[in-house]
């Protein structure tokens, strides 16, 4: 009799965990769903040239929806998400451009970064997931060779895309100093640049030219199943404006006693590396 009823208690565990098994499944797809529609319904690949495609955002569009997007991350490693900027880092945890509940949650801005980007070190974050989606297939970087064969990131923003070159790769600990985003002035913020090399996960031979400022993309790993943060670090290289779009705009660069908006003049694809 015993038997029987350990039988029965198995079958309805094994039940019970296949069920919970397809709910989580089911959460994934519908993850997956919402973010293929999003990049299908703000996003357009437009033709510039016979070899060239360029990635238009609808930023009217996207603000009349959520007036937290602050900019959209392409990844070679396969991130293509829209970034927010809420009250709080939990705000966009597991919530979604439309404000629902998602397992995947949103690509965002440490909620005390600015919005505008000003910041000398602006982090964002963005989930692990199983399937490799938001930074889930980050964990590419940790191959040395796969950095040299996709160096750079792009985030795109109303006034044009900023490139970034990854100089750094690390598994550090959350709130550790590699998330230091805020300086008292440019030489502070060159000695960041320099300390943080001591916490890289390999050296990848490339330093910051002139105090540029960086952006920190983290999510988690784990090391020996103890859970990490896994952070990849790159330096404006390169900004390519708009068509249509004025040349002379403000850049947020470093001064030499604070940091401070400049105005530059750039021309489009120009090469700042």
């Amino acid at each position: 009799m015993r038997r029987k009823i350990l039988g029965i208690a198995l079958i309805l565990l094994a039940g019970l965990c296949l069920c919970l098994s397809l709910n989580q499944a089911d959460k994934y797809r519908q993850a997956e769903k919402t973010y293929d529609d999003i990049l299908e319904k703000y996003t357009k690949e437009k033709k510039v040239s016979k070899k060239k495609q360029d990635f238009v955002v609808d930023w009217k569009k996207l603000w009349k929806t959520n007036k937290d997007v602050v900019g959209w991350i392409k990844m070679d490693s396969g991130a293509d998400y829209p970034i927010l900027h809420g009250d709080s880092n939990e705000e966009y945890l597991h919530t979604d451009l439309y404000g629902d509940y998602n397992i995947n949650g949103s690509i965002f801005v440490n909620a005390d970064n600015s919005r505008d980007w000003s910041d000398p070190n602006t982090i964002i974050y963005g989930h692990r997931m199983n399937n490799g989606s938001m930074f889930g297939s980050n964990k590419k970087y940790m191959e040395k060779d796969y950095l040299k064969k996709h160096p750079d990131f792009s985030i795109y923003r109303p006034d044009g895309c900023y490139v970034y070159k990854i100089f750094n790769v690390m598994v550090v600990e959350d709130g550790t100093y590699p998330y230091t985003y805020q300086f008292p002035d440019k030489k502070s913020y060159i000695e960041y640049l320099s300390k943080v090399k001591q916490y890289s996960y390999y050296d990848s031979g490339i330093t910051v030219p002139d105090a540029r400022q960086i952006v920190t993309l983290s999510t988690c790993t784990y090391i020996n199943h103890v859970k990490k943060r896994l952070v990849i670090q790159g330096y404006i290289r390169q900004i390519r404006e708009y068509k249509g779009m004025v040349q002379k705009r403000k850049i947020n660069i470093l001064e030499d006693n604070a940091f401070s908006k400049t105005e530059m003049e750039d021309t489009n694809d120009k090469e700042i590396d």
